[in-house]
């Protein structure tokens, strides 16, 4: 696996074409009056940390990556000793990945593989706990979280490969079979819960037994309805930040490709997993969620639309204790357990 350095543009790349942010009104600073008290309180003070490095500035993204990680270890951390949960790091098929076995292991032929957000170029296994612990406690099942190498690193397609690379362990070395195993992540990994299970079909290795895909980006021409109409309605992600940095370093070289954009994939029909697509109503990437069901439906595949309104992107990771956040996590929680035989 080659690691280079990835600058290619994105097609909307010219800063003038860049729906510009309202300057006086923001419309993510208001919270419908049924949300939960908490939401009202983070869209008063919530910025988006968006200020990002030069394409070609590597030791920037990784100081970017440090400085957008440490509040959420800190914030997550004691999750492990407090749901009793035990980490390994090891190695599979040469891609790090952290093993979560918790207190409680009530199926051992069942597993979870979670691949974290960060628009493929920021977090970890470390910084995303909140994520895999209590899904793991919830489920008694492991999780195996992919700590890949992240852009301008690795290319997205590399990192889909990596992904690819760390199911294939687990189906040729840890004896799982394929349907008994669920993915799952938000954001660049509700991105990878789509185009790893496709990629998986292609090459003959089995699709998982289920998946869950939550704010995932699958549009990368960023031209579908809601990347225009909500820009600047979403606290955490901007279509601008995407436009100026994100694309810049993934290496993508047809924004089109099937591979990175499974709801434009003709062949869907022969096998996707089972799919939960969960998104908030405030977020640039509804529309995503949208192609996407619409995609798998067309095909005959079991999918299903879970729209939170008012919410922004991956909620559940930004306030974990917010009523609907509990909700939207219980669903999670009840597609594995029904699309995998869990007890």
């Amino acid at each position: 696996m080659s690691l280079g350095l990835a600058v290619a543009g994105p097609p909307l790349a010219d800063a003038d074409s860049v729906p510009p942010q309202k300057p006086v009104f923001h419309a993510h600073k208001y919270a419908p009056p049924h949300l939960s008290p908490g939401w009202r309180a983070l869209y008063d003070t919530y910025q988006p940390f968006w200020e990002l490095p030069d394409p070609q500035d590597l030791d920037g993204w990784r100081a970017w990556d440090r400085s957008k990680q440490a509040p959420f270890i800190e914030r997550d951390g004691p999750l492990v000793d407090q749901l009793g949960a035990e980490l390994r790091e090891m190695s599979m098929n040469g891609v790090r990945v952290v093993e979560i076995t918790p207190r409680t292991v009530k199926t051992a032929d069942k597993a979870l593989m979670y691949m974290h957000g960060g628009a493929w170029s920021s977090f970890s296994p470390k910084s995303t706990l909140v994520d895999t612990v209590p899904m793991a406690d919830r489920l008694g099942i492991r999780v195996y979280a992919v700590d890949y190498v992240k852009a301008p690193f690795a290319t997205l397609y590399e990192i889909i490969d990596q992904n690819v690379a760390a199911f294939e362990h687990l189906v040729t070395e840890l004896d799982y079979a394929p349907q008994d195993v669920g993915v799952y992540g938000c954001s660049a990994g509700g991105h990878l819960s789509l185009a790893v299970p496709n990629a998986l079909r292609k090459r003959g290795v089995g699709v998982p037994g289920a998946a869950v895909a939550q704010s995932p980006m699958i549009d990368f021409t960023m031209t579908a309805d809601t990347w225009i109409t909500l820009e600047g309605q979403d606290p955490v992600v901007s279509r601008e930040a995407y436009v100026r940095g994100i694309l810049r370093i993934l290496g993508i070289t047809d924004y089109r490709d099937p591979v990175i954009s499974p709801h434009l994939d003709e062949n869907l029909a022969d096998g996707m997993p089972p799919t939960l697509l969960q998104t908030g109503g405030k977020e640039v990437l509804l529309s995503d969620s949208l192609l996407m069901f619409q995609a798998m439906e067309a095909a005959g595949q079991v999918a299903k639309l879970d729209l939170y309104d008012g919410l922004p992107h991956c909620f559940t990771f930004v306030l974990p204790e917010a009523e609907e956040s509990k909700i939207a996590l219980a669903k999670q929680a009840a597609w594995f357990s029904e699309h995998l035989g869990l007890d």
